[in-house]
């Protein structure tokens, strides 16, 4: 009969490195650099290492943010999960972190969610080839977290979208909004960190009403970022401006794991939510998608959203069809 331990990690302790190891006995070496788990220090309360007969073969963490709330109540969040395709050792991890989470007080739990959504959350619903900058995991996780007594909280989406050739379009558009103000400019890769002092305001006020929003601490914000430039394309990342200041962003790149090089990725579009600033979701799309069709892409994924996001109505004004969705789970405690 196998025999399970569950020990507790904290950060400083030596067992950190088996838990920061552990995707290295469930990935290949070609799965392995999807992975993309932060251990938030700000918000990290506890690990938890299963062991079944001294090899590790499940972990979790538990995280808590004090600045969310769900339904108008704190909750504990579970993340950087792990584990073998193993039905009774996965609901002996998370049995062990729910019970944690009772003995701090709380009574509701989240996840898959790294403490943040500036981080890794959501487990990917279908069995599809993923793409650059997508969650990845195995499958039979949503299975393990639902037999667990997790249901489905919040629903995400993307979109793959044909590129055809819209210049006319992308002109009008642009012709309308410089005539109230609004123009379009290229992300300066030169004067890249002064670039991300910008946004970092920006993204505060057009996130701040995000399912599960928490303000990011500048730093944590523009390391996340300049981690990105060495994938941005010029062409590929664009801001609208009003009066000097920021009134949208795209942030968009290659998808690096689309063996024909065809496709690339929408990951960030954000408007200032003024009514003045309407369309500029939709225009900065255009710009964006034109030049890509004039590279020699031929599909744009509209990565990620919230399904009941105003995103999506954007990305189906461009022919878009649903290519992947995503689950956030949560119970009771």
């Amino acid at each position: 009969m196998s025999a399970y331990k569950i020990i507790p990690i904290d950060l400083e302790e030596e067992n950190v490195k088996t838990f920061e190891t552990l995707p290295h006995t469930l990935y290949t070496a070609k799965e392995l650099p999807l992975i993309r788990h932060f251990i938030n220090p700000q918000y990290f309360k506890k690990g938890f290492l299963l062991f079944e007969n001294e090899t590790p073969k499940a972990r979790i963490a538990v995280f808590e943010n004090k600045e969310i709330t769900y339904q108008g109540k704190p909750f504990l969040l579970l993340g950087a999960y792990e584990c073998v395709d193993d039905l009774a050792i996965s609901q002996a991890i998370l049995k062990k972190a729910i019970q944690y989470g009772k003995q701090l007080g709380y009574d509701y739990v989240i996840g898959p969610l790294d403490g943040a959504t500036w981080h890794s959350y959501r487990f990917v619903v279908h069995p599809k080839p993923p793409f650059f900058s997508e969650p990845y995991h195995h499958f039979y996780y949503n299975k393990q977290w639902e037999a667990a007594g997790f249901e489905i909280i919040q629903h995400y989406s993307s979109y793959l979208a044909p590129l055809q050739d819209q210049h006319q379009e992308v002109n009008n558009l642009e012709s309308r909004f410089l005539k109230r103000g609004i123009k379009l400019r290229r992300l300066r890769q030169e004067a890249f960190e002064e670039e991300l002092e910008l946004l970092y305001d920006f993204t505060h006020l057009t996130f701040q009403n995000n399912f599960l929003y928490s303000p990011i601490a500048k730093p944590i914000f523009i390391g996340q970022y300049k981690v990105l430039q060495k994938i941005l394309h010029p062409d590929m990342v664009w801001l609208a401006t009003a009066d000097e200041q920021v009134v949208g962003m795209l942030v968009a790149f290659p998808n690096y794991l689309d063996p024909q090089g065809k496709s690339f990725i929408i990951k960030t579009l954000s408007a200032h939510p003024a009514f003045r600033y309407k369309g500029v979701g939709r225009l900065l799309t255009a710009k964006v998608s034109q030049l890509a069709y004039q590279l020699g892409y031929t599909h744009a994924i509209h990565a990620l959203m919230r399904s009941d996001n105003i995103s999506i109505q954007v990305s189906q004004r461009f022919d878009s069809s649903l290519h992947q969705e995503y689950a956030l789970y949560g119970r009771d405690i």
